[in-house]
């Protein structure tokens, strides 16, 4: 059976243990929504990068009708752009490799 504290000090003790579990919610959530406020205005700035600001000018006054697709267009135009940029990397890393192999053959024969 636990040993609780005094009646006099269990009410503070209590305060204090319910002040610490809503300052810890409150740090997480305002983490949370750091994290999301960030993530935000980088697929801004990756969109503005990918149509150049002018063209998300076009974006963005064009999708006045629907403001709320808004975010979702610039998130998948993010995700285009770095599976371009990605693809893009594998390919010169393929390419690299086949020049090395070509390398070590053409060297292997004559030694």
């Amino acid at each position: 059976m636990p040993v609780l504290p005094p009646p006099r000090v269990r009410p503070r003790l209590l305060r204090l243990i319910r002040y610490r579990r809503l300052r810890i919610r409150h740090r997480w959530a305002r983490a949370a929504l750091r994290h999301a406020v960030r993530m935000e205005v980088w697929i801004y700035l990756a969109a503005g990068a990918l149509l150049g600001f002018e063209g998300l000018e076009a974006l963005l006054g064009a999708m006045l009708i629907a403001p709320e697709l808004v975010p979702l267009v610039l998130l998948a135009l993010a995700v285009v752009w770095t599976a371009k940029r990605r693809g893009r990397w594998i390919v010169r890393r393929i390419e690299l490799a086949r020049r090395r192999r070509g390398r070590r053959r053409v060297r292997r024969p004559g030694a």
